[in-house]
């Protein structure tokens, strides 16, 4: 798989992570990350544009590293891992999904 189909992929999962955490934080859960916090205290949209902007400018500068074949050894596996995180982030809020209330839970 070529970095930029990997970086799709990422790119793909944050979509579906904002989107769950603006539902999720909408039912009552909190954001545990300051910075999402605040820009999720903006507003909605506030939040949705720095989080998949900020993703975005990762990936272009991941791209851009893949200058070498040592480089891009290491920049696919980062990517990997970072859709392994994205993927098991995306299962708990499907698990978020299940509770009736999030009153009492929070959300990473």
């Amino acid at each position: 798989m070529s970095i930029f189909e990997r970086c799709a992929i990422v790119l793909i999962l944050c979509i579906f992570d904002t989107i769950f955490t603006i539902h999720h934080v909408s039912m009552g859960a909190t954001e545990l990350n300051p910075v999402l916090a605040f820009c999720l205290e903006v507003s909605h949209a506030f939040f949705f544009t720095v989080k998949i902007l900020f993703t975005s400018i990762l990936c272009l500068f991941l791209m851009m590293a893949c200058t070498n074949d040592t480089r891009f050894k290491m920049v696919g596996a980062g990517l990997n891992m970072i859709i392994g995180v994205y993927v098991a982030l995306c299962l708990y809020h499907f698990y978020l999904f299940l509770i009736p209330s999030l009153e009492q839970h929070s959300y990473m």
